[in-house]
């Protein structure tokens, strides 16, 4: 057992620390695909693909798109690995972010990829953005596609309000750090803007009218100097799809976006087109 594999068996034999777990963490992930295999990389295949899920995701969510995303317009075959983190994306934000890396990193040393290619739902991208942003691991993205990407956090009815901080403390502790830690106006949050700034990885976001938990304004935040966190606009290259744009018939919801064979077709495309 080699790669990204080995590593998730690997932690499975390292002490745990005590905390409570998030009632989320225990949801199992029902869908299977199999990982490409970790020889060498040829220098005439594409770029590796990484997949990075969500907020209560695993690996198994990416099960319909990636058999698509295993090839590319012309033919060529692509690979496509999973990276998978923080208890289903529960945990504190800081800490899957080393995971992701320490991924990334085993990764690059079993198949000697100079970069991958990241496609990333929700929470994902927040933290492929974050990777991206650092020294360790940050020259191993070279674009990230983001599919309803909380690029910028999530703004909550009670965010800015003087009770922010206590409901905040209640979601950390009912469903996980995760939840609370995404939310505009936490303190990991903003630590976590002021890293990413800065990053000029390329991005395209991929958003749909009907997501209702990273909507439109939060999803397309990357473009404009975002007043809820004091982030100024992407200053990589960057791109901003909606879905409707393309199929305006289409309901597609938030996590459905990863499920949907025509949102499959603008990531394929979006892998082969980056901004630039």
């Amino acid at each position: 057992m080699t790669g990204i594999k080995r590593y998730l068996v690997d932690r499975q034999d390292q002490p745990v620390r005590r905390r409570k777990r998030s009632i989320f963490a225990y949801i199992p992930d029902m869908g299977r695909w199999e990982e490409s295999p970790y020889h060498p990389i040829c220098p005439s295949e594409p770029r590796p693909v990484v997949v990075v899920h969500g907020t209560v995701g695993g690996r198994g969510n990416f099960s319909r798109l990636v058999p698509i995303l295993q090839s590319t317009f012309d033919g060529r075959s692509r690979r496509v690995f999973s990276a998978s983190y923080g208890e289903a994306g529960t945990t504190d934000l800081q800490e899957s972010v080393l995971e992701i890396e320490d991924q990334l990193l085993e990764l690059q040393r079993m198949i000697g990829a100079s970069s991958f290619d990241v496609v990333a739902h929700s929470q994902g991208g927040l933290q492929s953005l974050l990777v991206a942003s650092r020294e360790r691991a940050g020259y191993l993205v070279n674009h990230i596609v983001g599919l309803g990407a909380d690029f910028r956090g999530v703004r909550m009815p009670w965010s800015g309000t003087p009770q922010a901080e206590t409901i905040n403390k209640w979601v950390h502790a009912i469903a996980g750090p995760a939840f609370a830690q995404q939310i505009v106006g936490s303190p990991e949050l903003a630590e976590i803007m002021a890293h990413v700034s800065s990053c000029t990885v390329p991005i395209t976001q991929i958003a749909t009218k009907h997501d209702r938990t990273v909507p439109m304004e939060a999803a397309f935040a990357l473009a404009d100097h975002h007043e809820w966190t004091g982030t100024p606009p992407h200053p990589g290259p960057l791109k901003l799809v909606l879905v409707q744009d393309y199929y305006p018939d289409l309901s597609v919801a938030h996590n459905m976006l990863l499920r949907n064979p025509k949102v499959a077709l603008l990531v394929k495309y979006a892998l082969e087109h980056p901004p630039s």
